[in-house]
């Protein structure tokens, strides 16, 4: 939809319609860039994650859009950058603090998942 069709709308519609195609486009982008950038066994887990996570974000309360969207840039701009498909994670530090009880939940089971993809 052009940007001028855009303006013609009422705000909230015009807001959601773009929020729409940018989620649209983010997600794409990111299976994209796991077909580039992952060996095969990490793309299937990162692909059912990232399907789940964008299918759940359909129903959170706009205040959390904005660090849901932050995230995934910034997931794809690290994924944009790397040149290899080896030697992949990074230190969490601090930001484990910050996470909820079913994040940290989450963040283990997926560490478990990642192990067992290592083997």
């Amino acid at each position: 939809m052009k940007a001028s069709t855009l303006d013609a709308l009422p705000v909230s519609m015009a807001s959601a319609l773009r929020s729409k195609e940018a989620t649209v486009e983010l997600y794409r982008s990111i299976l994209r860039l796991h077909r580039t950038k992952l060996p095969p066994k990490m793309r299937g887990l990162g692909d059912t994650y990232v399907k789940a996570e964008f299918r759940l974000h359909r129903s959170a309360k706009p205040q959390f859009l904005g660090s849901f969207f932050k995230a995934w840039d910034g997931y794809a701009e690290s994924l944009r950058q790397r040149t290899s498909v080896t030697g992949f994670g990074a230190p969490l530090g601090e930001e484990v603090g910050k996470l909820t009880d079913d994040q940290r939940s989450m963040l283990a089971k997926l560490a478990t998942e990642a192990r067992e993809l290592g083997k």
